[in-house]
């Protein structure tokens, strides 16, 4: 759920778990964020510019 809010607070803690987050679960991430993207994209901008800053986005 923290993936399609994505409150102030969710990316703080999105922040704190990234030390813990494997490459397959970046992944399915991103493949989360890409569909959603495709269907409301206005849910996806925070979430993209957060996955951009990791660098993950093209993951």
């Amino acid at each position: 759920m923290k993936i399609v809010a994505l409150r102030e607070q969710d990316l703080e803690d999105l922040e704190i778990l990234l030390p813990a987050v494997t490459d397959t679960e970046k992944i399915i991430l991103v493949q989360i964020a890409h569909h959603l993207e495709a269907i409301r994209s206005d849910w996806t901008q925070k979430l993209k510019y957060f996955l951009e800053e990791q660098g993950w986005w093209t993951v």
